[in-house]
């Protein structure tokens, strides 16, 4: 009888290693190289970066929107598939991530910073709260199936928040 209750939780460990291996649309950034590399060099990309933290209640609760999201318009079928999600976590013992913060001006968390150089957009910031998530979901599957530029995407974003 002993065996009973142990086949059930490892059948849920599993299925909880699985999904944490599973690859996330979201690429993790931990310093100013990282958004070098991920952000400034790839200028034919509009970028969604995430600042959040783990104290922070709003990011905890936004987590799973953010990741759905992202997860939602990676998938999406669109001549313009150039939407990157990029996040970053707040760790008050990362030196170099709080040198990315202060780089970037970020005040407050869950912020988002859009940055698209060839559509002359660099570093504009929403504050990814739950309300303006679904609004940058709206904007941005509108942008992917619509013939709408990035000013239009932005003026949609702006409107909205």
């Amino acid at each position: 009888t002993d065996m009973t209750p142990s086949r059930p939780s490892s059948r849920v460990t599993t299925t909880a290693s699985r999904a944490a291996t599973r690859s996330s649309p979201i690429t993790q950034l931990f310093n100013i190289q990282d958004y070098h590399q991920h952000v400034l060099n790839e200028p034919d990309q509009l970028c969604i970066i995430r600042f959040h933290a783990p104290w922070c209640q709003v990011c905890r609760t936004t987590n799973v929107s953010w990741e759905r999201m992202a997860s939602k318009i990676v998938k999406m079928k669109s001549s313009k598939q150039n939407i990157k999600f990029l996040s970053v976590s707040l760790d008050a013992k990362n030196e170099e991530v709080a040198e990315l913060k202060d780089m970037l001006q970020i005040e407050s968390v869950p912020q988002g910073v859009i940055h698209y150089a060839n559509e002359g957009l660099f570093g504009q910031k929403i504050h990814l709260n739950r309300k303006n998530l679904g609004i940058l979901k709206k904007q941005l599957e509108s942008y992917l199936t619509n013939d709408m530029g990035a000013d239009m995407f932005l003026y949609g974003l702006k409107k909205g928040m």
